[in-house]
């Protein structure tokens, strides 16, 4: 293997990265006499190629390939995928969680894959089948001649049956009833307006055409309308498995009112997808005569499922089978559990994996059975800020606070960004104006950065005052209930630092779900030992002071040596 990717190197000023997958499988299959009829770029590409003074280099690289075990002829592909830096476009996901899948799919007598990140997968569950002597017919389904043309070469290159087929794998014109699934639409894949999909489909959605379609939730939908006699894997960003409105969220109640629905896997971001950071999830299910009244999740960064590389990004144990933990016993272990629909049903049918394994919210609520409990929107009043219509010669000047705001003695310092609104926005300014002893919290980006604003605050009827960002949520503390130290000591405690962000979603921009920050549980001390919660916040204000003087004479003391005290002169 090392000695094909040797000879690619050497043609590297002669053909781009990106193209070197389809070169090399082009020039393997035609010597295979295997050569399939191609739609996209690749093959005037490579014919042209044939002209230049390289090409013989080509042709040997072809050669040592196709000299390798099929195992190895599709590890080596993996390496060639990996150098050709193909970038976010790149249909080949990793090679240990691909390995994974195909294991959860061997024995299958019919399998069909769809979508371009399916395609490294469905090659070694090819490749699997075969070895255990299993009869396999296999399919694969693309909307793209480039990532088509690729699977014919790379079926043609390992020598395997494949059936390819160009259009919409939605649309279901390849007529493919398989007993197996496997599903990898494109991540945040918003649809055209307009797109003709099956109307069995968009009954199950009980969406239209014309609504906002993402190409996640309608492979939920597809899966439950148009397969309803496969096991399915689904994988997806996590979006979709927590946002509140819209079609992801139809998707998911059809889903688990299906029973269909056998696990759902929290998987870190690049351990499937290695060129993009957004965190994934993979869905796991059954056919309709096998429903589930249980839906097990796990956590697949857990080190017992998972390394870590020196880049660190998050790489698949192939030593542990994904097959054993989401069909075997779970015994005792941390990073799984199997959750009752009744529970899902309380969650507000949100699939996040952190949600259900709660290590955090266990802890805390054994912390919490000391005390009286109230939910927070009982303890204080909640003021989500809006955004505020700019006026650039506006009589009113605001500064408006962001999570970096926040100095290390937990007080929000003065707030750099300055904006100017007229006197017709003021109203709505005012009524997120801070206060002396409001709490802000970060719910959007910064998860759990939390704060209070000082007595320093500028009035309720100064022409000057500071604001709240959208990115934060102001807690205006009921005095008689609780007081603005001891909220703070609570929200900022590390156990709760992790509660919060496990209670965050999201695939790009972490954020809250309102409704999980206002019923969040809240331990209300006697009013004593509130006090003497506040008495000791304020006197580690002492301990912050003193620090702030030994960073200063620290200062002072770097600036006389040399070479500062001379260079400062310049």
């Amino acid at each position: 293997m090392k000695e094909v990717w040797q000879m690619l190197e050497a043609l590297r000023g002669s053909i781009r990265g990106d193209e070197m997958p389809q070169m090399i499988l082009l020039e393997a299959a035609s010597k295979l006499g295997a050569l399939p009829e191609t739609k996209g770029w690749a093959n005037d590409r490579w014919t042209s190629f044939q002209k230049d003074p390289a090409y013989p280099q080509l042709q040997a690289a072809a050669q040592t390939l196709l000299g390798l075990g099929k195992q190895d002829r599709l590890k080596a592909l993996d390496g060639i995928f990996e150098r050709g830096q193909w970038g976010v476009g790149s249909p080949w996901i990793s090679r240990e969680v691909s390995q994974q899948i195909a294991g959860l799919a061997v024995g299958t007598s019919s399998a069909r894959c769809s979508f371009g990140s399916s395609l490294h997968p469905c090659l070694h569950l090819a490749l699997l089948s075969e070895e255990q002597g299993i009869p396999l017919d296999l399919a694969f389904v693309d909307l793209t001649p480039e990532v088509c043309d690729l699977a014919s070469l790379c079926a043609a290159v390992l020598e395997i049956n494949l059936s390819v087929f160009l259009g919409l794998p939605f649309e279901r014109l390849d007529g493919v009833q398989a007993n197996t699934e496997i599903a990898f639409p494109h991540l945040g894949w918003k649809l055209q307006p307009g797109l003709e999909l099956p109307k069995r489909t968009m009954n199950w959605m009980g969406a239209t055409q014309t609504g906002r379609l993402t190409g996640e939730a309608i492979a939920i939908a597809d899966q439950l309308a148009q397969a309803p006699q496969a096991q399915s894997i689904i994988s997806l960003s996590t979006g979709v498995l927590f946002r509140a409105v819209g079609v992801e969220a139809t998707a998911r109640e059809e889903l688990i009112n299906s029973g269909r629905l056998h696990a759902v896997l929290d998987v870190p971001s690049g351990m499937t997808y290695h060129e993009t950071g957004i965190q994934t999830g993979m869905l796991i299910l059954s056919s309709e005569s096998d429903t589930q009244d249980v839906i097990r999740v796990l956590d697949m960064s857990d080190p017992s499922l998972s390394t870590r590389t020196s880049r660190g990004r998050y790489e698949a144990k192939t030593d542990v089978s994904w097959k054993d933990i989401i069909f075997g016993p779970l015994n005792e272990i941390e990073f799984g559990r199997d959750v009752t629909i009744p529970e899902i049903e309380e969650q507000g049918r949100i699939l996040t994996v952190s949600r259900y394994l709660g290590r955090t919210a266990a802890k805390l609520s054994i912390f919490n059975e000391r005390y009286e409990v109230a939910e927070l929107s009982h303890l204080v009043d909640l003021v989500r800020p809006v955004s505020l219509p700019k006026a650039d010669d506006g009589d009113f000047i605001i500064h408006e606070s962001a999570p970096g705001d926040i100095g290390d003695d937990g007080f929000l310092t003065e707030p750099p960004k300055v904006v100017t609104v007229n006197r017709g926005t003021l109203r709505k300014a005012r009524n997120q104006q801070l206060e002396a002893g409001d709490v802000i919290l970060s719910v959007k980006g910064t998860i759990g950065r939390v704060g209070i604003v000082p007595d320093t605050v500028p009035g309720r009827y100064k022409d000057e005052f500071w604001s709240a960002g959208q990115s934060m949520m102001i807690l205006r503390p009921r005095r008689d209930q609780i007081l603005p130290e001891v909220l703070y000591e609570y929200l900022s405690s590390d156990l709760m630092q992790e509660h919060l962000h496990n209670l965050a979603s999201g695939a790009v921009i972490q954020s809250f779900n309102m409704q999980d920050l206002k019923s969040l549980p809240v331990p209300v001390p006697s009013k004593d030992e509130q006090n003497r919660v506040a008495s000791a916040f304020r006197d580690r204000l002492d301990l912050h002071d003193e620090i702030q003087r030994i960073r200063g004479r620290i200062t002072e003391h770097r600036a006389a040596s040399w070479p500062h005290q001379d260079l400062g002169g310049l």
